[in-house]
């Protein structure tokens, strides 16, 4: 038997250099937006086995933020796909949500899971029906927010670095919503 031992998080940023996976391969050094369950993480890859964190989720992941909203939704876990489907049919401009702010390049999702709850509870109390009602709207307006709080993050660590080559990985960077917003903006 042969054992082979890979770091979860170095994987996650080199997938792109695995043959058929991409046409082109990033460059050293590049940025890494690390956006999965476990994780959120910006990562500055200097070269194959040198990776460096520049910033990370002080507290929840932003794949746990998706699988709580699913399920407050009333979706099964994991709920990252679910909502996105849900919100290529809604106006992300419908519901404005507050988005924390963070020192340095790090994230942090549970105050803003906690004002979706308070939200969630004040609608509810004014409809019953306002999740269903509007199930559309609340998972386009929720992924707005998330991707904004990236595209912040990431333009901070642009301009720090002076480094524009990213990659996203894990489980989240398959996200329609997210590839759509990222495409309309600019670093």
């Amino acid at each position: 038997m042969t054992l082979i031992y890979v770091k979860h998080i170095q994987a996650h940023i080199l997938a792109p250099f695995i043959k058929g996976v991409h046409s082109t391969p990033p460059n050293f050094p590049f940025i890494s937006l690390s956006i999965s369950g476990g994780h959120t993480n910006i990562i500055k890859g200097k070269y194959f086995l040198e990776i460096k964190i520049l910033g990370s989720s002080n507290d929840i992941s932003l794949g746990n933020l998706f699988d709580n909203m699913a399920k407050r939704l009333g979706f099964k876990y994991p709920g990252g796909r679910i909502i996105d489907q849900y919100a290529q049919l809604g106006n992300s401009k419908t519901f404005c949500f507050n988005k924390p702010k963070v020192k340095k390049l790090n994230f942090s999702f549970s105050g803003f899971q906690t004002n979706l709850l308070y939200f969630f509870k004040t609608k509810m109390k004014q409809n019953r029906k306002f999740i269903s009602q509007n199930i559309n709207y609340i998972c386009a307006s929720f992924q707005e927010t998330v991707f904004e709080i990236l595209f912040y993050q990431l333009n901070k660590t642009v301009q720090k670095t002076g480094r524009k080559n990213i990659v996203f990985s894990g489980g989240i960077s398959e996200n329609l919503g997210l590839k759509k917003c990222f495409s309309k903006k600019s670093l």
